[in-house]
């Protein structure tokens, strides 16, 4: 009924179609159901009579097989918003089929998203073939590999690594580094081989002294970073070391393309005259206002100059160094590391502002090979990482204010009798935690985790941990600020605006 004026102004722009709208006597769509429709459809005849084929509202609950049933015409859901119509019309004019049951937009997601799993497996067994593993991961610019990183520069106790060791894998690692630029190599690596045996993923070093790594037995990891390329040169590894993979980097003092690349080829040179028979190429990515494009060129040139080597890029370089959301910065950067041929991406969240990029560029690169695949830009598949703002607005909006009433007095609270509320976000463990007080006590009565508001609000309820109504307002608006924290990795700070 409310929507009819719109509906309509839609219709008169369709091509090669004829439309009519019908307006029932119920107020929105979504309160639409079939047996309403059953009873209502068959009170307009000449409209049924005229009509080849009869589009409810997406949002219709029930199945309107019934529907067509009494009215002897086919019956389907259409789409859930008006501004989809002509979506839907050209969908019906290239032979596709509408559902009794699921709306049409049900319909597109899961078929784009069936046809781009499809696509994403055929790359992970076209990557198999490849002949370089890493920890038995094959190591191609078919599907690329992530290594997460795990950074530690003080002695921890190891469930707070494998923790993080636990969510990287999570959210989309398919090796775990654990670096330090301060520790002993011996207390690195043994945090190494934990990790391995808890998760059987493969793991590698990241160490500063790369001199070092001539202590460590084979197997014990799978591949180190990262060796200048004249230091090659002076390592002289165990025999059965030299099936690690090992990673190669230019000289510190090369600055040009030119330079990068005769020092990778060098270095190159210098690791299979020592034996090493799995050696990856990093001509390293340069900040952001520091040669950056230049180094882009870089990676370029190596994949061109070194076919049969696989090429890492570390993003960080650039995710780390820049004071802006990571999910955009991953994104562009999964892009053009899949244009230029890369093979490995190591991604790290050493900074607040880079938590949860591993999960990020899992779906940035998932979108890239898809885009590389198909073809076409990176955007309309079914993953995206469209997170604070909307693809396009939905206009979803009254048709006239009636009675507007400018609200400008936020409302007053009280002390409510039966206690106060801490709550926090705990990012590593992935959740919000709530602590109730009653008045005059120091320590908490009760401390409730979860992620769900909903949920938490209700073991508020069920517990009579509040009693006044302005209270729970208070709570509703404080743990949904906290929700959208945790989901963004922002930080919180109860009473505090998000943005």
């Amino acid at each position: 009924m409310v929507a009819k004026p719109f509906l309509e102004k839609i219709v008169k722009q369709l091509s090669d179609v004829e439309a009519k709208v019908l307006s029932l006597p119920i107020p929105i769509a979504a309160m639409m159901t079939s047996e309403y429709l059953t009873r209502e459809l068959p009170r307009y005849p000449e409209l049924i009579e005229w009509a080849d084929i009869i589009i409810a509202p997406g949002f219709t609950k029930g199945d309107l097989k019934d529907v067509a049933k009494k009215l002897g015409k086919p019956v389907y859901k259409g789409c859930l918003y008006a501004y989809d119509i002509p979506i839907l019309v050209e969908y019906l004019k290239k032979g596709g089929e509408l559902s009794t049951v699921n709306p049409l937009d049900e319909l597109l997601s899961k078929e784009k998203k069936r046809r781009e799993e499809i696509i994403l497996a055929e790359l992970r067994r076209e990557a198999t073939k490849s002949c370089f593993e890493v920890g038995g991961k094959p190591v191609s610019p078919k599907y690329p590999l992530i290594m997460g990183e795990v950074f530690v520069n003080e002695e921890v106790d190891f469930d707070t690594i494998a923790s993080k060791a636990h969510r990287l894998v999570s959210h989309g690692s398919d090796i775990l580094v654990i670096g330090s630029s301060r520790l002993p190599l011996d207390v690195v690596a043994d945090y190494s081989k934990k990790v391995k045996r808890l998760l059987n993923i493969p793991v590698g070093l990241d160490y500063f002294k790369y001199e070092d790594f001539s202590s460590l037995s084979d197997g014990e990891v799978d591949i180190l970073l990262s060796f200048p390329a004249d230091s090659i040169l002076h390592f002289n590894p165990k025999e059965e070391f030299r099936k690690t993979a090992v990673v190669l980097i230019p000289d510190p003092f090369s600055t040009t393309v030119g330079d990068k690349i005769s020092s990778l080829r060098a270095g190159l040179k210098h690791a299979i005259d020592k034996g090493f028979g799995k050696i990856i190429l990093d001509p390293v990515l340069n900040p952001p206002q520091q040669a950056f494009i230049e180094s882009l060129y870089a990676f370029k040139t190596a994949r061109k100059e070194f076919p049969g080597y696989p090429i890492l890029m570390g993003v960080s370089n650039f995710t780390e160094l820049i004071d802006a959301d990571s999910i955009g910065v991953n994104a562009v950067l999964a892009s053009i590391g899949v244009e230029a041929g890369v093979d490995l991406f190591l991604v790290t969240e050493e900074s607040a502002k880079t938590s949860y990029s591993v999960r990020e560029f899992r779906k940035a690169l998932d979108m890239a090979l898809l885009a590389r695949e198909m073809e076409k830009p990176p955007k309309d598949f079914s993953v995206n990482l469209l997170v604070c703002k909307s693809k396009k607005r939905r206009g979803l909006k009254p048709q006239e204010l009636v009675n507007p009433v400018k609200a400008s007095r936020p409302y007053p609270l009280k002390a409510d009798p039966s206690g106060y509320f801490k709550i926090y976000v705990d990012h590593d463990q992935e959740a919000i935690i709530v602590e109730h007080y009653k008045h005059g006590d120091s320590k908490p009565s009760i401390t409730i985790l979860g992620t769900d508001p909903s949920a938490i609000i209700n073991e508020i309820l069920e517990r009579k941990l509040a009693s006044a109504p302005e209270h729970f307002y208070y709570l509703g608006r404080e743990l949904w600020k906290a929700k959208t924290a945790l989901k963004l990795g922002k930080d919180y700070v109860q009473d505090e605006e998000l943005f």
